[in-house]
């Protein structure tokens, strides 16, 4: 009858977009993989890992607030970056996380952040400490006598620690003062991005870790192998 032809409408109404989204999710997932692939071969020297590595290492840091794709892109940041260790990664995550969740910045910005504090530690310091407060004197002297003595490395992990340190304060008050709704919202916004990522961890599940091309190239190889038996 007509209630069975709405019925059926509808289930299949649902298939349609679920396989939609499936089929949407696997092609964001296998784009991310090879952009991540791109940039690790030309400008990722100092990561030092490899595609396969990378994505087993996003999926490892990857909580209820940090996604895989998040992870992905702030590595891939981080190549480009040329100046970002794999020491920092989890660290960078977190803090590029917090601050797209709860005061809208792109990743991509707060990975340049990153970078210009590894490059200019004291110059920068300073300059985050004009902006948040939330930076001690002490900490800002640190930096510079240590930049000054040639030890640049150390310093820049130091005010690299500071700058995560002065975000995650940020995003604490954000979401201190955030309007009921607005952390409603948020919520919601968290669970679409969670069954997103679940259609996308499908697809990485099958690539196992591999670029689209390398996956093609394994079929190919794997045919023209000559059969033993």
């Amino acid at each position: 009858g007509a209630g069975m032809s709405v019925f059926a409408v509808i289930v299949v109404s649902s298939v349609v977009v679920a396989l939609g989204a499936f089929i949407a999710g696997v092609v964001s997932a296998i784009k991310e993989q090879n952009q991540l692939a791109v940039v690790l071969n030309t400008t990722g020297g100092l990561l030092a890992m490899n595609t396969q590595q990378a994505i087993a290492y996003a999926q490892s840091i990857s909580d209820s607030n940090v996604s895989t794709s998040e992870a992905i892109q702030v590595i891939s940041e981080m190549a480009k970056a040329g100046n970002l260790g794999r020491e920092s990664i989890a660290m960078i995550t977190e803090s590029a996380e917090q601050m797209k969740r709860l005061a809208g910045v792109a990743i991509e910005d707060t990975v340049k952040a990153f970078s210009k504090m590894a490059d200019e530690p004291t110059k920068e310091l300073i300059e985050l400490a004009k902006r948040t407060g939330d930076v001690s004197p002490e900490v800002i002297n640190l930096v510079q006598k240590l930049e000054d003595q040639g030890r640049k490395g150390e310093a820049a992990a130091i005010a690299m620690k500071a700058l995560a340190d002065a975000n995650a304060e940020a995003a604490r008050r954000i979401e201190q003062d955030l309007h009921p709704v607005a952390k409603f919202i948020a919520y919601l916004g968290e669970l679409v991005k969670g069954l997103w990522e679940d259609i996308k961890d499908i697809s990485r599940r099958a690539l196992g870790g591999s670029t689209i091309v390398e996956r093609i190239q394994d079929i190919n190889n794997s045919l023209n192998t000559p059969s033993v038996f």
